[in-house]
């Protein structure tokens, strides 16, 4: 009998964030789980182990900073107005087209924010990124721009799990998961995802 595929077996692991490899070996019916519980075991492995651990915000940009080159018109004022929420805290279901609801934003909250306010009022997108996926024009991995969307989804899923503005290189700007806060992120975070672009305006 052959042994059963593991973590070690997934090409690529290492780089993956942690909710996507959970959920590459265990298949989960409900993917969406391990990654909201991450910040809680990073905080009950910090108090038994001593040691910090900082991964999520390993790519942290300063909040001040705004990525060089930014587009103009509406891309460039649609990443300047999500940056504008730099360090809110994730909050589920939060944000509206004034601001962070709850305290803060989740990822298609912080979306439709920064849409609304770039747009001055005119791109109104509904609070769900599996809704925020239909919004706009779809464009070529290839041709992606600061200033698009791009929806990470599971594979075999049937719609999208996350959403986040597009910045450049291998960089987005995002609010990831509960325990975190709306930041910078990378590419790389979403190893092994469906990617899917937007172009909204």
């Amino acid at each position: 009998m052959g042994r059963r595929g593991g973590l070690l077996d997934i090409d690529g692991w290492q780089s993956m964030d942690p909710g996507a490899a959970a959920q590459a070996v265990q298949v989960s019916a409900y993917p969406d789980r391990y990654a909201v519980n991450q910040p809680i075991a990073e905080k009950v492995l910090s108090a038994l182990s001593g040691v910090s651990l900082s991964s999520s915000l390993d790519c942290a940009q300063p909040a001040s900073e705004l990525p060089a080159n930014l587009p103009p018109g509406f891309p460039g004022a649609f990443v300047t107005a999500a940056a504008t929420q730099l360090g809110k805290p994730y909050v589920w279901g939060g944000g509206n087209f004034d601001g962070p609801t709850g305290g803060g934003f989740d990822c298609s909250g912080l979306v439709l924010y920064a849409a609304y306010q770039a747009s001055g009022g005119r791109i109104r997108l509904p609070h769900y990124s599996g809704s925020q996926i239909r919004a706009g024009q779809g464009i070529a991995w290839s041709a992606k721009q600061p200033g698009d969307l791009i929806f990470f989804s599971y594979p075999g899923a049937g719609g999208p799990h996350h959403v986040a503005i597009y910045v450049g290189g291998d960089r987005i700007l995002h609010a990831p998961r509960t325990g975190d806060v709306v930041r910078y992120g990378t590419i790389g975070e979403f190893a092994g995802e469906v990617m899917t672009v937007r172009r909204l305006g």
